[in-house]
């Protein structure tokens, strides 16, 4: 067996990584809003998985009504309906501590329209 090693005349077997955008980064660890298509109340939330991946678990949670998220009792107790195909990507954040706080900081900015509790509450000074 001869090995050659890669150089300009001899490109290499296996294919390089391409330059440019990658979706996945695009659909991990973010902070995203769901709206309710009945009134103007939010779900705020944030995730370092896929956001496909926890889109489905809203799903399944509203499904199953055995969890108690403020999501899914606006769903039993109001009988609204949240629109899952456009789940809105707020911000990218690779850190966790920076992504509770992004949330905190969108629940916060929602003017008591989301769902959500602050997590971190925030002194901002002027």
């Amino acid at each position: 067996m001869i090995i050659v090693p890669a150089s300009p005349n001899h490109p290499q077997s296996h294919p390089q990584p391409q330059k440019g955008d990658d979706k996945m980064k695009k659909d991990k660890k973010l902070v995203y809003k769901i709206s309710c298509m009945n009134c103007n109340k939010c779900c705020i939330g944030e995730t370092g998985r896929e956001k496909n991946t926890r889109r489905k678990e809203h799903q399944k949670d509203i499904k199953s009504t055995s969890n108690s998220s403020n999501l899914v009792k606006h769903v039993i107790e109001h009988k609204h309906f949240f629109n899952f195909n456009q789940v809105e990507t707020l911000t990218l954040e690779n850190n966790w501590t920076r992504r509770i706080i992004k949330k905190s900081l969108y629940t916060h900015e929602s003017l008591s329209q989301s769902l959500n509790d602050v997590k971190f509450k925030l002194n901002i000074l002027q």
